[in-house]
């Protein structure tokens, strides 16, 4: 499962395989206090990429 709050907009969902993946790591600096963020996104089955114009996408 998964919820996003981005100011006025609530995303919540819940996909047997991964869709959106929000990790924050530390970072490698000792004591540094920073954290790092990585957002991984993977298209759902089935759905293809589209063209870059109308035309080609028909």
């Amino acid at each position: 499962m998964y919820f996003y709050n981005v100011g006025d907009i609530q995303i919540v969902g819940a996909l047997p395989k991964i869709l959106v993946r929000n990790e924050q790591t530390a970072s490698p600096k000792i004591g540094s206090g920073e954290s790092k963020r990585k957002v991984t996104i993977r298209q759902f089955d089935g759905t293809r990429l589209r063209d870059p114009t109308p035309e080609q996408d028909e």
